[in-house]
């Protein structure tokens, strides 16, 4: 199972959508996991009476990866994957970006392609070759939108951090070219942008 971390700050209807998209495409077992960062929009009401929502709320804001950090550990899947609000699933981004993580035993992290087009999947379907030709190795994690397994939990932190802490740890990070995560004006957090003049390159 992959439990999916949700961060949310004063971002209700940017949340839903969120939500609707991962009970719409997730496309392997998963739980939803909200971790909300003190805000006063309804977002707390709303959610507590919302069905197989896990709901954690700080009375005060808090910053992106404290609130991540919270949620990491409650969670009851192999792999977590870490989204803001707004951020929403496409057909087969997690199945795509799972069976990248579990194609080496040290690969620790996968990011998805953010884009703010719709159609970016279909656009560039076929485009570079399998699955596999369209994954890349990178040094750094872009921002707090990726996957990663269980046993990389312990090194969580702010994204810069993180990356270092994984790396030494003896793991991989991963940038899958074949799953786009959608996020409406050009992307909350720029994991990897989509170039227009190259199709789906991978630009870091």
């Amino acid at each position: 199972m992959t439990s999916i971390i949700l961060t949310n700050d004063h971002g209700l209807n940017a949340l839903k959508a969120s939500v609707q998209s991962i009970r719409e495409y997730a496309d392997t077992p998963y739980e939803i996991i909200i971790v909300d960062r003190g805000s006063r929009d309804g977002s707390l009401r709303y959610w507590i009476r919302q069905p197989k929502i896990k709901l954690i709320s700080f009375p005060d804001r808090r910053g992106v990866s404290a609130a991540c950090r919270i949620g990491v550990k409650l969670v009851a899947g192999e792999a977590m994957l870490l989204m803001e609000s707004g951020m929403r699933l496409t057909p087969g981004a997690l199945s795509r970006m799972l069976r990248c993580l579990y194609s080496g035993e040290d690969i620790g992290v996968v990011q998805p392609m953010l884009t703010d087009r719709p159609d970016e999947e279909e656009r560039t379907e076929g485009k570079n070759g399998p699955a596999g030709d369209r994954w890349q190795e990178t040094e750094r994690i872009g921002g707090l939108c990726c996957l990663f397994r269980q046993e990389a939990a312990d090194r969580f932190g702010p994204a810069d951090e993180f990356g270092d802490r994984v790396r030494k740890a003896g793991y991989r990070i991963m940038t899958a070219g074949d799953a786009f995560l959608y996020s409406e004006g050009g992307g909350l957090q720029e994991v990897a942008r989509v170039s227009e003049a190259a199709g789906s390159e991978l630009v870091p």
